[in-house]
């Protein structure tokens, strides 16, 4: 499934803070369950950066335009607060780096986290 979709379908029927923590433990969900997910994503963003120097933009184009997916997802869910939407991609790519790097749940780390989007335990 794809994030945009965990994202939608968390927030459904919820507003403000209640979609907002929704979506955050849907994605922490989502990390724990599928780990080598979080990887490729990661890595999707370095490949996107080689291939845009080697000359080639066109995958760069197609990964801009699922991000600008996410990006409209998660806004309408915050009730197109751009500065909630960008807050919240954000803190999940601080996430991303978090786990990547392999800090586990309950490391200092996360402690700047709002609980709903620290690691699942």
């Amino acid at each position: 499934m794809e994030t945009r979709q965990v994202f939608s379908e968390a927030a459904e029927g919820l507003e403000g803070e209640e979609a907002l923590h929704a979506m955050a433990r849907a994605y922490q969900r989502l990390i724990a369950d599928d780990p080598d997910k979080l990887l490729m994503q990661m890595q999707v963003y370095a490949a996107v950066a080689a291939a845009e120097a080697a000359g080639d933009h066109a995958f760069g184009e197609s990964v801009r335009a699922s991000w600008m997916e996410l990006f409209d997802s998660v806004n309408l869910a915050l009730g197109a607060d751009v500065d909630e939407t960008t807050t919240f991609l954000a803190y999940g790519m601080l996430a991303n780096t978090l786990t990547s790097l392999g800090f586990p749940a309950g490391h200092r780390m996360w402690s700047g986290f709002y609980i709903s989007a620290r690691p699942v335990t």
